[in-house]
């Protein structure tokens, strides 16, 4: 609002980035569910043999955010390429369930993903009671912002088999270091330093609307609803 105040316009770039990084959600998936980080750990230490992974056909995959523009295109991923049941979590559900029908619909997941905003709502969503009402095993992947999971929590659940596997791009303070934090060096989560959307097609469109909507605000329009086409 100050910014528009003082006549300067501010914009935005929605779904750009979408199917980027429901791509990178779904390969987190299939690392973590296939221990893809200790196979690779064993290969280069001569080792041939290690804890088998979990086949993900038939599973049940709940979407944090399955409404917006990457959690639906997980949930055709997950659905149409790997044969998974699909249950979304969105705002209309939290208004209706609060935190106590989150915890009932986590009880029914094999694995869980996060496609969420920050917001105080969402901030540690995925708490240690929302962790204790998980079945043993669960696959948790983490795309959205770091403080949606409380860290200490899914540390936790992870030593004691609730949360079997995990994959994260993201952290409540970035960038990680694996040398300090539990989280990152722990041998069955899958790490990423926040690049979900990091993509060479990903970064051209911007630039290309970017510009376009520098074109379009110099010549004296502008952009519709704030939103660079």
């Amino acid at each position: 609002d100050a910014a528009r105040a003082a006549g300067v316009p501010v914009l935005a770039c929605p779904a750009v980035n979408a199917d980027a990084c429901a791509e990178a959600a779904a390969m987190g998936l299939l690392t973590a569910a296939r221990h893809w980080k200790g196979l690779a750990a064993s290969v280069a230490a001569g080792i041939i043999g290690s804890p088998p992974g979990t086949t993900l056909a038939g599973k049940t995959l709940g979407v944090v955010g399955a409404g917006g523009a990457i959690g639906s295109r997980l949930a055709r991923i997950a659905r149409e390429g790997l044969r998974m049941e699909v249950v979304g979590w969105g705002r209309a559900d939290a208004a209706a369930g609060g935190r106590a029908g989150f915890h009932a619909w986590l009880a029914n997941l094999d694995a869980l993903s996060l496609h969420c905003p920050l917001s105080p709502e969402t901030a540690g969503l995925v708490d240690a009671a929302a962790l204790a009402a998980v079945k043993p095993g669960l696959i948790l992947v983490n795309f959205s912002r770091g403080a949606v999971v409380d860290e200490g929590g899914l540390l936790a659940a992870l030593q004691d088999g609730r949360v079997g596997a995990a994959a994260l791009d993201v952290f409540v303070r970035e960038p990680v270091d694996p040398a300090s934090h539990p989280l990152a060096s722990h041998p069955r989560v899958v790490v990423t330093p926040h690049c979900g959307v990091a993509t060479e097609e990903v970064y051209e469109e911007y630039a290309r609307r970017i510009v376009a909507a520098m074109e379009v605000v110099r010549g004296g329009g502008e952009v519709s609803a704030g939103r660079v086409a």
